[in-house]
């Protein structure tokens, strides 16, 4: 039903990205994000529509965020949600769709940088 009978829009949004260094010298790379998705009419009216998508997240090794190192499709389903994803070095930035496949208004605020924990 939706893209084909529906108007259905998404607006994703990277809160923040973190990396942290595990004992077998990779890094857990945590994505908390924000996701919505609405129907809108022909004269732009939207409706907003649970959640049940599956989205790629994943991670750039340059700070250009134009080499996607990898990514891994996850199931969203809640409008506020954390993942945790393995890396074998640490990427420059995390993106929630980076391969664009999704109708979205707003892309600037898919990417971000990754902050180290210590």
């Amino acid at each position: 039903k939706d893209w084909f009978k529906e108007i259905t829009l998404y607006d994703f949004r990277l809160n923040s990205a973190s990396a942290k260094k595990r004992t077998d010298g990779k890094y857990d790379i945590s994505f908390d994000l924000e996701a919505h998705k609405m129907y809108a009419d022909t004269i732009g009216n939207e409706t907003p529509q649970p959640l049940n998508e599956w989205v790629d997240l994943g991670f750039y090794s340059d700070s250009d965020a134009e080499k996607l190192q990898n990514w891994k499709r996850v199931n969203i389903t809640d409008e506020q949600s954390t993942f945790t994803l393995i890396a074998d070095s640490l990427p420059a930035k995390a993106a929630i769709d980076p391969r664009r496949m999704f109708i979205e208004r707003v892309i600037d605020d898919n990417v971000k940088s990754i902050d180290l924990e210590e």
